[in-house]
Order: structure tokens, then sequence, then C-alpha cells
């Protein structure tokens, strides 16, 4: 749980050993996040986002 501006929001992150994880282990890990009520629409993989782009605005 997370607090930011008197709002509260969950946060889950996955991290491995290497860029590219198993699809078995991120949808486990999605399982996970679905359980503590995180749904799907809201897990991003930061490994298919360019951040050069994102930092450029």
């Amino acid at each position: 749980m997370n607090f930011k501006n008197g709002e509260t929001f969950q946060l889950m992150v996955l991290y491995g050993r290497t860029k590219d994880l198993s699809s078995d282990i991120k949808e486990k890990f999605a399982k996970l996040c679905e359980a503590h009520g995180i749904t799907r629409d809201n897990i991003i993989d930061l490994t298919k986002t360019d951040r050069c782009l994102q930092a450029r605005g």
C-alpha cells in the first residue's frame, strides 16, 4: 500500500534476474496481483516501455 497526496493505492513489482521472464512467471504474477485487487488492466510491463521517449515528454 502506498499513500500519495491523500490517495491510497496498491503497487506490486516483479523483479527478475533477466529482462525476459517466462510467460508462466508473468501469469503467476498477474494472478497474484488479481488476488490483491489489482486488475490486469493496471499491470504494466516496463520492459516493453521505451523510457527514452518518456523522458522527452
